[in-house]
């Protein structure tokens, strides 16, 4: 099993170029990698190897789609507000 800064340096770089595809901007991709290693460091005990590199795109993909909703939210709620 891989130390966590082991799995970081292995596997950041290609989680940053995911979450820039993704988003399609530098700062959003940081964001998602930082948030994406923060919740593998949580769940890094019951983490298998075999799917380590899927398991880290998922969860990019979820955090992701996450910051979609919130940002569509964030829209509708301010064109309720609008006179």
């Amino acid at each position: 099993m891989l130390s966590f800064e082991e799995l970081f340096i292995a596997y950041s770089p290609e989680v940053y170029r995911f979450a820039a595809w993704l988003s399609g901007n530098d700062n959003d991709a940081e964001d998602i990698t930082a948030e994406t290693f923060a919740r593998a460091w949580m769940n890094f005990a019951s983490i298998r190897t075999e799917t380590l590199k899927a398991y880290l795109f998922t969860i990019a993909r979820n955090i992701y789609f996450e910051s979609l909703r919130k940002k569509r939210h964030h829209y509708e709620v301010l064109d309720e507000n609008l006179p």
